[in-house]
């Protein structure tokens, strides 16, 4: 019976998610690019400077970032939580959710993948290579993940707030209940939706609870600078500039980031933590001047920069992971294996079509996390690679697809 007991122990998903987290904690915490900005926001917000960029008096409130993950991490500094413990604690938790939620998600879908979904969160290379580092990465995909699981429960107040709390943490999912809306009222999605006039109230207990944590963010901007803006508007030229006219841009690429900050606007935006949102504005106005000339100048560059970015939204995952010594030919590997990953997922999509006709379910988990990858390439068309903007996408994909895998002779359930 003990030996029976240690070998369920080995298999249960929580202990490994623990496990493979702890060993990362070994490493040094990387504290650079957005690790750094939410660490100096949480440490003013603990120390009562307000969200702050500046760890300078006298400590210029921002809307530069979203708020939420400096929020929490705040709490935590308040309480006498370890600055250096925070960032595993929150997103180890996160990821232990995540692995209920995703369970959950994949079980009201009636997919066979429920068995394999906590696995999907527990070997994730991004989940467990973030998870002692103060990004957005773990908490973002839990958001996802709890907002989708209560979409599928037509729970649409719940599943609104949760919508409205991830686009305070990735700002560009706060346009996405509007393509449900879409989808809902078009009846796309079979099993999610109701339609006509049906779908009318859903749509608005959706998309009015959706915008309540993003309309209050907005209000403190509101009151703060006497503008209306959501979060990084004052900086959206240094953000086209590196996807537009900087081919297949990667921040870990040292020819890539010397490169744009060879541009003086550019380094000044970088060098901007203690600056005014006007000041940034300001500068901001100055990139935009280059960004035209670049697309005035170099169309036909523009449009390939443009097209490689799609490509490697798709496969450049190698380069993605904090600890950035890892070796061409292991890169090369991830990446390759993602391409492959990609087409066998369309060979698997084509082979089964005949199947997903008459599977509702099947059809509609396929249809939700493909409107979910969609969605991030539009939003994300103009700005750098980061591939990491898909990872919530992915996943979602690979426990639809992976049905499709193991899929019997026998045709299963039917719509």
């Amino acid at each position: 019976m003990a030996k029976r007991g240690s070998i369920e122990f080995l298999r249960n998903p929580y202990f490994w998610c623990i496990a493979t987290r702890l060993a990362i904690a070994m490493f040094p915490r990387v504290v650079q690019g957005d690790a750094a900005d939410f660490e100096i926001m949480a440490r003013n917000i603990a120390d009562g400077h307000g969200l702050s960029r500046c760890w300078l008096e006298p400590f210029p409130s921002t809307s530069q970032r979203p708020p939420l993950l400096p929020l929490i991490m705040g709490v935590l500094y308040w309480l006498g939580v370890g600055q250096e413990i925070v960032p595993f604690i929150i997103n180890v938790c996160c990821d232990l959710i995540s692995i209920k939620l995703v369970r959950k998600w994949t079980k009201g879908l009636g997919l066979k993948s429920e068995k394999l979904a906590p696995w999907v969160i527990v070997g994730c290379p991004l989940l467990i290579a973030y998870s002692n580092a103060a990004t957005t990465e773990n908490l973002s995909i839990t958001l996802l993940l709890a907002a989708a699981l209560f979409f599928v429960r037509k729970q649409w107040l719940v599943s609104g707030l949760f919508w409205g709390l991830l686009a305070l943490c990735r700002s560009y999912y706060l346009l996405f209940p509007g393509l449900l809306a879409l989808l809902m009222l078009s009846g796309q999605l079979k099993i999610f939706s109701n339609r006509g006039r049906s779908a009318w109230g859903p749509i608005f207990i959706l998309l009015g609870t959706s915008v309540l944590f993003p309309g209050a963010w907005v209000t403190r901007n509101w009151v703060a600078f006497n503008k209306v803006t959501f979060s990084q508007g004052g900086t959206s030229g240094y953000q086209m500039y590196s996807g537009l006219c900087i081919n297949g841009f990667d921040w870990w690429k040292k020819s890539d980031v010397d490169t744009y900050f060879s541009v003086p606007e550019i380094y000044e935006v970088v060098r901007s933590h203690c600056k005014t949102d006007d000041e940034m504005a300001e500068i901001n106005s100055r990139v935009m001047v280059k960004l035209r000339e670049c697309l005035r100048e170099k169309p036909v560059e523009v449009a390939r920069n443009v097209i490689t970015k799609q490509v490697l939204l798709l496969t450049h995952w190698g380069q993605l992971f904090p600890y950035y010594r890892v070796p061409f030919v292991i890169i090369g590997l991830i990446d390759a294996g993602l391409f492959m990953f990609w087409i066998t997922a369309i060979y698997l999509l084509w082979k089964n079509r005949s199947v997903l006709s008459r599977r509702t379910y099947q059809r509609d988990a396929l249809f939700f996390s493909g409107a979910n990858i969609l969605y991030v390439f539009l939003i994300t068309l103009p700005f750098g690679v980061d591939a990491r903007y898909l990872l919530g996408p992915l996943l979602l994909f690979m426990l639809a697809i992976y049905p499709l895998w193991v899929r019997k002779k026998t045709p299963g359930r039917s719509s």
